[in-house]
């Protein structure tokens, strides 16, 4: 049993001529995916990186990686993609942890915007990334893009500095879009995480197992990208989950089943916190029923819909 390697990613098609793409944040889970989409179509992709040949080293093909604007100071584009960020999933939080996550993410885009502004040839779009954690984790019901939370975590603090950093660029006359992503599902990420113990038969439900999961299938996270880029229409929030969140207890159950193991070692909610301290609270005990009405409204049509449809693809039996 292994995740297998996506390697049918659906390529991006990108409007005639072809753009010129920048991208930070292209060696993490999902920016090696888009870098991939994005080269079966795409031969001007400008990659800000901190260490270009590490960089160049994963990503491969034709592509420019730099670390610095200054590098490409009068260099125009025509689309940007915000990725970059420290991974909140990765090691303990403490106050240090999180203002790192923080100026990982602001302090890049904000030199996104001075860079923007000062370009006599401005891009015509900007995807910034965010997160589902942006509606909060105290609400139960269903709430899609029009949903507006009171900031009260730290996820929903650092997902709304985020997205305000970015909202600059609408003042330069860029079409700004934020992409507020789910759990994502593919041979990485959270998956490669849950995989080694369920594959073990010691996998279990966290806390009550009642806290939602949005997600979607790295796929349909592409075609989403895609479908943002071609349609001049979409601005502001876009959810980029599957139309079927599910609880945590329903993630055990059908990983389960695909895995043909058992699931029967659940981790209490105090183990959680002994393990994981705070995030243990905003990322693993509760969640949120996020639903993608923008994509569904604008006709995106999701290869994997539903959780086992999505496991089924990514796990080899």
């Amino acid at each position: 049993m292994s995740l297998k390697t996506l390697d049918n990613t659906p390529t991006i098609t990108l409007p005639t001529p072809k753009p010129r793409v920048l991208i930070t944040g292209a060696t993490g889970f999902i920016g090696r995916h888009l870098v991939r989409s994005l080269q079966g179509n795409c031969s001007n992709i400008t990659v800000l990186t901190r260490n270009a040949t590490r960089a160049q080293k994963i990503l491969g093909g034709d592509l420019r990686c730099i670390e610095t604007l200054d590098a490409i100071a009068s260099s125009p584009f025509d689309i940007v993609i915000n990725l970059a960020g420290e991974s909140l999933a990765e090691g303990r939080w403490n106050t240090k942890k999180k203002q790192r996550c923080i100026a990982s993410r602001v302090d890049t885009t904000n030199a996104l915007m001075r860079f923007i502004e000062q370009q006599s040839y401005k891009p015509s779009l900007l995807i910034n990334g965010s997160a589902v954690g942006y509606y909060g984790t105290d609400i139960c019901d269903e709430v899609d893009e029009s949903y507006q939370p009171r900031i009260a975590d730290y996820p929903q603090m650092l997902c709304h500095q985020w997205e305000q950093a970015a909202a600059e660029a609408s003042n330069f006359g860029l079409r700004v879009v934020m992409l507020r992503i789910g759990v994502v599902l593919g041979e990485g990420g959270a998956l490669a995480k849950m995989y080694p113990p369920f594959r073990l038969g010691l996998g279990g439900v966290i806390g009550s197992g009642e806290q939602w999961v949005s997600w979607i299938h790295m796929h349909d996270l592409m075609a989403c990208i895609d479908h943002i880029i071609r349609d001049d229409s979409i601005v502001g929030p876009f959810n980029a989950t599957a139309p079927a969140p599910i609880t945590n207890r329903a993630l055990t159950e059908a990983l389960s089943k695909v895995l043909k193991r058992p699931a029967r070692l659940p981790m209490p909610a105090l183990m959680a916190r002994v393990l994981f301290g705070e995030m243990a609270n905003d990322l693993l005990l509760k969640g949120q029923r996020v639903l993608p009405a923008k994509a569904v409204d604008c006709g995106i049509d999701f290869q994997y819909p539903t959780i086992t449809s999505a496991l089924s693809h990514i796990i080899r039996v």
